[in-house]
């Protein structure tokens, strides 16, 4: 048993050892404290909500730290650079310019109406004597990276495999409206590759240059290329892609094609004009009508 020691200190005052103090403020009103409350120990579950409180702050530290972190990773990631896989290239049959048709070379040309060219009467009879003739394609290129270099396209050509049928003449209608400059592939020629001949650069003697197409990032380009052939052949179009040190054949959706052999493979070719029929180079140079009759 604790023994209990009173002090006095005046009529109103007094303090007791037995672990609680009394202090007597008037008659009637006394504070009491416990001093042994305020020293008790931190208890065990007091201690665990601490703890958790602690983890639960490393936690989130962290957490952010790792959010941060992939957003300062993701632009890098996520960056569209120039490459071959960001390359869109394809094609489609050219519907501009001047009609064309194949000709039998049995077609009696002194039947050949005069009058406006490719009128009426003069398409119904080539409608009777020829066939239309498409051989223009329109490849559509784009690089769709938003960054980087450029992409390089060369070597434009064909894949080609054999057909049958009869060689026929290249007819062209004549037309006021100025035809598209446009790039020739001899596609039954090995190994050839599409080319704008001097005469589509100016003439005057210019060399031809060979088909290459630089796309920065997001720019986009279209070429249409006239595919010529002495032979019957059917295929598709192949380019070569480069970027960087790296390069690769890239097939061209779209781009298949049959062509009928014709005639000087169609480099010559007879012009409709409301006379009737002149002979004409692609370079734009006149020829003899007989001497492309006779093959």
């Amino acid at each position: 048993m604790e023994a209990e020691t009173s002090v006095a200190l005046d009529d109103r005052q007094a303090v007791t050892t037995d672990g609680r103090q009394s202090v007597a403020l008037d008659v009637g009103q006394t504070v009491e404290t416990d001093t042994a409350a305020s020293e008790k120990p931190v208890s065990f579950f007091q201690r665990r909500i601490w703890t958790r409180t602690g983890k639960v702050i490393a936690i989130v530290v962290s957490a952010v730290s790792f959010a941060t972190g992939i957003i300062g990773v993701m632009p890098i990631l996520l960056r569209d650079a120039t490459g071959l896989g960001s390359l869109e290239v394809t094609a489609a049959p050219f519907e501009g310019g001047p009609q064309e048709f194949a000709l039998s070379p049995d077609a009696d040309l002194t039947t050949f109406p005069v009058g406006s060219a490719c009128d009426s009467e003069q398409l119904a009879w080539l409608a009777s004597n020829a066939e239309p003739l498409a051989h223009r394609v329109a490849v559509d290129m784009g690089n769709r990276a938003s960054e980087g270099s450029m992409l390089a396209l060369t070597e434009f050509r064909a894949v080609t495999a054999a057909a049958t049928g009869d060689v026929r003449i290249r007819v062209v209608c004549e037309t006021t409206t100025p035809n598209v400059q446009s790039a020739r592939l001899f596609v039954d020629q090995p190994s050839a590759t599409a080319y704008f001949g001097g005469d589509t650069l100016g003439g005057d003697g210019r060399p031809d240059s060979p088909v290459a197409w630089n796309l920065a990032p997001g720019e986009n380009g279209t070429i249409v290329i006239d595919l010529l052939s002495a032979t019957a052949v059917t295929g598709t179009l192949q380019l070569t892609a480069q970027s960087g040190k790296e390069s690769t054949p890239v097939d061209v959706e779209g781009s298949d094609f049959a062509l009928p052999g014709l005639v000087a493979s169609g480099a010559r070719f007879l012009l409709v004009t409301a006379d009737g029929f002149t002979c004409q180079a692609v370079d734009g140079t006149e020829c003899s009508v007989e001497a492309l009759l006779a093959g």
